[in-house]
């Protein structure tokens, strides 16, 4: 288990919780309430617990009842109006085109469509804000996206292409280059920001990373790079680097899974976990058809990358949502 799962040890304590959301709130904490987020983070450090020792056929679904656990307690802690019983039932995510992409084990094609529901309860109570760290272990920026409203439809692969760490993995799955670039330099100018990129790239490339609109500009820079000043409310698709490179980590532009519409780091998370989890609850010949050398596997590798980050990094994710360390100090 990931350091970060034993802090959130600290959400399944009734004390810590009922200090949590004095200090978060300014309110006292219900029974109910209390009950209820320690409830979640039983049950998501448990699921997780079963999915780190479980075989890959079962381990995607273990996992992502994991992370539904962790989301609803996330939601449950940053909303203390919200209960169990008001939480919608359902996901906030469907999939119709199983048989479709499975006739040629296109997995690439699986349309993920946004609903009412938990991914949506998400997103709010998280503002569609991703924390960052850049040159740091320790988070020191947050970007804030417009809330997505529900019915965007996005592909899996084009889902996938936002998680920078699997490009080898994807590479050799969709024989694509997974497009991003280093992020040199970032700051606040006035009602902008001012993103710096020192690496060198096409043409092509820099527009397939930042859609052309009215509340952009990209500059090239001298030599090589590019400069693009965007609106507070513009950003294009920064996420975080998760492997560190001389003991840091650095932030990085990706081609949008969806246009203009971007959805931040732990909702992405949520939606890759949901279809991978749902791909081998309800296909599973299919899915374990993957580790069998059988037409179709070449996601095999990919899928075992992407698996072993949303274990390692989705209870990080929510305590940075939590901002625990603004409540007490955890060693």
């Amino acid at each position: 288990m990931s350091s970060a799962s034993d802090r959130l040890i600290d959400f399944q304590t009734r004390d810590l919780v009922t200090k949590f959301i004095k200090k978060r709130h300014n309110r006292n904490a219900s029974a109910r309430s209390v009950r209820e987020i320690t409830s979640s983070f039983i049950q998501g450090r448990e699921y997780f617990n079963s999915a780190e020792k479980a075989d890959l056929t079962v381990k995607p679904l273990l996992l992502y009842y994991g992370v539904l656990a962790y989301s609803r307690g996330l939601i449950l802690a940053n909303n203390v109006l919200l209960s169990e019983a008001s939480l919608k039932p359902s996901h906030g995510l469907e999939i119709k085109n199983w048989s479709y992409a499975f006739k040629d084990m296109n997995f690439y094609d699986l349309e993920i469509t946004t609903t009412e529901g938990t991914l949506k309860e998400l997103l709010d109570s998280t503002d569609n804000t991703s924390y960052l760290k850049s040159r740091s272990l320790r988070k020191n920026m947050a970007i804030q996206y417009k809330l997505p409203s529900s019915g965007v439809k996005l592909k899996l692969g084009d889902l996938l292409r936002t998680f920078p760490d699997i490009g080898k993995e994807f590479e050799g799955w969709t024989e694509k280059k997974l497009i991003y670039y280093q992020i040199d330099h970032f700051e606040t100018i006035g009602d902008q920001q001012k993103i710096v990129s020192n690496s060198p790239i096409s043409q092509e490339e820099l527009e397939l990373l930042v859609p052309q609109s009215a509340s952009v500009e990209i500059r090239p820079n001298k030599g090589h790079g590019f400069t693009i000043l965007t609106a507070n409310d513009s950003f294009p698709s920064v996420v975080q680097k998760w492997e560190e490179y001389n003991n840091i980590r650095e932030m990085v532009i990706v081609q949008p899974a969806n246009k203009d519409i971007h959805f931040n780091t732990i909702s992405s998370f949520y939606m890759v976990a949901y279809a991978f989890g749902m791909m081998a609850r309800y296909f599973p010949s299919t899915w374990i058809s993957l580790s069998r050398s059988e037409k179709g596997d070449a996601i095999y590798p990919l899928v075992l990358k992407t698996l072993r980050l949303i274990q390692e990094l989705y209870p990080q994710l929510v305590l940075d949502h939590l901002n625990v360390d603004d409540f007490w100090v955890t060693p």
